[in-house]
């Protein structure tokens, strides 16, 4: 019965049907074409019998098919695989895995991802039907059409997202949080959204998961898809389906990314999305709509702390070829005068690859100290270690560290969150604590951190 209904599944062949096939190897090619490395060419070479291919597509999923010679379109460079199984009047002969290579990428994926520096999307807010919802058939949002800005007050705007190339990584920064559809919130949190119950949107707290990505491919009719794994949205959540399913693309060019999800249903119909470049939008005072996101201002001192020159965000690694870029001094020192650091001194600790960044939007912070610290001795306790030796320990940064730069009594300061300090932790008192700004300056960032027996001293460039 399982014979029969494959034959019936696949368009009836030319060929007559022999008997169950005896073939060990059977005469096959996959091949790319010479004039285009993205498209596949699968080639069926026997007579007598009928091949049934099952071959594996980028989103996982598999196309099937009962042609003798047919190609298909891979967008992402990459191993691919597929079964060949060839069958008869008798029967089907034993399934036949195979696989292939795709060699390039094909350019449209560079669109979304970028070339040299990795494109960053973020909400199409400036302009009208950047978001919304309608019927499955509509190509816009016509039961729902969201107006410029509309949804300034949810947690929607800040939202970026990056593709990354090769990886094939999906990276959502929410900033901690995301507006989500009602239909989802008892899947992201049962506890506060208990089955049973319908909800409206609303704001939720979210930390993308590890491990998400994402996938570019076409149909057999030749509609280009956005996929993603893992339970992975663009930003917002629409409908259950929507996390972790494929997303119709509408327009994919230089700066502009935009998305249709047909949830399957009358009911919930279609949602859409529009994207553009980070850095495209207008800023405060511009275009016609009054009530665009505020852009803080800065001070000098916060401008120095967050920005390059261009107004792209600034990142501080150690000063390690100067000397007294870390070190210890007496309490009432303005310099490490116990100990001053040579350069290169601490090269055999994890201190010199760290990345500190001091964002503007939230004062967020971020250290990339990539899964390792220097802790000294007395420390080690603070950080739930144990040992009496400075040592590197395990570090993963928590989520939500953030920073502030304050005045008192005519000094500024450096205040971090609890638990954050900038890369070293000499002392627990480093531990959210509150630094003396030496110097901030475009190449400098000289910080003092004062205790009852010592002091200690943290030097910053940016890096290049």
């Amino acid at each position: 019965m399982a014979s029969l209904a494959l034959i019936a599944g696949c368009e009836k062949p030319s060929y007559q049907l022999g008997e169950k096939p005896d073939i060990h190897t059977p005469q096959y090619s996959v091949t790319p074409e010479e004039s285009d490395p993205n498209v596949i060419r699968f080639t069926f070479n026997e007579d007598f019998v009928s091949p049934f291919w099952r071959v594996r597509k980028p989103d996982g999923s598999y196309f099937e098919t009962c042609s003798r010679d047919f190609t298909l379109r891979y967008y992402m460079k990459g191993e691919y695989d597929g079964i060949l199984t060839v069958y008869g009047q008798g029967g089907m002969g034993e399934p036949v895995p195979f696989s292939f290579m795709v060699t390039e990428n094909d350019p449209i994926v560079m669109k979304l991802t970028g070339v040299e520096t990795r494109k960053i999307w973020v909400w199409n807010w400036s302009e009208d039907l950047h978001f919304g919802e309608g019927s499955r058939d509509a190509r816009e949002p016509n039961w729902w059409p969201v107006a410029a800005n509309e949804m300034r007050d949810f947690a929607m705007y800040d939202d970026e997202m990056c593709f990354v190339i090769d990886t094939w990584d999906y990276l959502l920064d929410t900033k901690g949080k995301i507006y989500a559809d009602g239909t989802v919130l008892s899947l992201l949190d049962p506890e506060g959204f208990p089955e049973g119950k319908e909800y409206r949107g609303t704001d939720m707290a979210y930390i993308q998961p590890e491990g998400q990505k994402w996938g570019l491919y076409a149909d057999e009719e030749g509609t280009l898809w956005l996929s993603f794994t893992g339970g992975g949205f663009p930003s917002y959540p629409c409908h259950p389906s929507a996390m972790g399913g494929a997303y119709e693309v509408l327009e994919l060019s230089d700066d502009v990314l935009s998305l249709k999800y047909d949830t399957g249903s009358d009911i919930y119909g279609s949602w859409f999305f529009r994207f553009v470049l980070k850095g495209t939008q207008p800023e405060v005072g511009e275009g016609e709509n009054p009530d665009q996101p505020v852009i803080p201002e800065m001070t000098e001192l916060e401008r120095f702390l967050t920005s390059n020159d261009d107004t792209s965000q600034k990142v501080w690694i150690w000063d390690r070829n100067t000397k007294g870029h870390y070190g210890e001094g007496a309490p009432s020192s303005m310099e490490p005068d116990w100990w001053p650091v040579e350069p290169d001194e601490m090269k055999n600790y994890s201190m010199y690859d760290d990345e500190l960044e001091f964002r503007m939007e939230n004062h967020e912070y971020i250290l990339r100290a990539n899964g390792y610290v220097y802790c000294d001795r007395g420390a080690l306790a603070a950080m739930g270690k144990e040992g009496n030796v400075a040592t590197d320990i395990e570090y993963q940064q928590p989520e939500g560290q953030s920073w502030s730069i304050v005045n008192e009594d005519g000094v500024d300061y450096l205040q971090f969150s609890e638990m954050a300090f900038p890369s070293a932790i000499p002392v627990p008192g480093v531990l959210g604590g509150k630094f003396r700004i030496l110097s901030l300056t475009e190449d400098c960032l000289y910080l003092r951190l004062q205790t009852n027996d010592d002091s200690w001293y943290f030097r910053f460039i940016p890096k290049k």
